[in-house]
């Protein structure tokens, strides 16, 4: 079953967590954390979304952003799940 759409409220702040996949690990090497930020800072960049704060750890990511427009982080995550899985 999907989920249900989410409602993004433009200018309030979201802490976005996503996991890996059975909480494997997502990053191997300094040059997968390198790959994901820049991924990260471009998608953000694109979609008029302010990045605060974000931790990177082996299994894992937070972030905690706001977004300019009601489409909230939807788009760059989906991006950079898509680029970093490829």
């Amino acid at each position: 079953m999907p989920r249900r759409p989410r409602c993004f409220v433009p200018g309030v702040s979201l802490h976005v967590r996503q996991r890996g996949n059975n909480r494997w690990a997502i990053f191997g090497d300094d040059s997968d954390y390198e790959v994901f930020l820049a991924l990260l800072r471009s998608a953000m960049k694109r979609h008029r979304i302010s990045l605060h704060l974000f931790a990177l750890m082996t299994a894992h990511t937070q972030v905690l952003l706001t977004p300019a427009t009601e489409h909230g982080p939807e788009h760059p995550n989906r991006q950079v799940g898509r680029r970093v899985v490829m």
